[in-house]
């Protein structure tokens, strides 16, 4: 993940299953890594039993960022961290089924974002 976060044109990732050998590790996104990007697809699975454990944003990480959308993930606080400070985020696109707790910390979330993301079900 460091050489593509260090690719300063990279505007659109897709992360796919089995994406990465090793299971049960965190994906983190640090400060001043992908630069240009706008999109993210995750499909890969974020959850306990998943390809991640955990998908981190921390503060100042890609800061084009405007649409992220989950493919088969968990969302929760042991899942998916650091949505609130995305600073140009706009939309959140989940393509799989999410029940309601997921839903409100999803929201949760976006509510702190100070851009306010929309949230889209497909």
């Amino acid at each position: 993940m460091q050489v593509l976060g260090d690719l300063p044109n990279l505007a659109s990732l897709h992360l796919l299953e089995k994406s990465f050998e090793l299971g049960n590790f965190c994906l983190s996104f640090h400060p001043r890594t992908f630069p240009s990007l706008v999109v993210l697809e995750v499909g890969l699975r974020i959850d306990y039993l998943g390809d991640v454990r955990l998908l981190k944003f921390k503060q100042g990480t890609t800061p084009k960022l405007e649409l992220v959308k989950f493919c088969t993930s968990i969302i929760n606080s042991e899942s998916i961290l650091g949505l609130p400070s995305l600073s140009s985020l706009k939309e959140v696109v989940l393509e799989s089924f999410c029940d309601g707790f997921e839903l409100a910390y999803l929201r949760s979330e976006l509510a702190k974002n100070q851009n306010r993301p929309v949230l889209k079900m497909l």
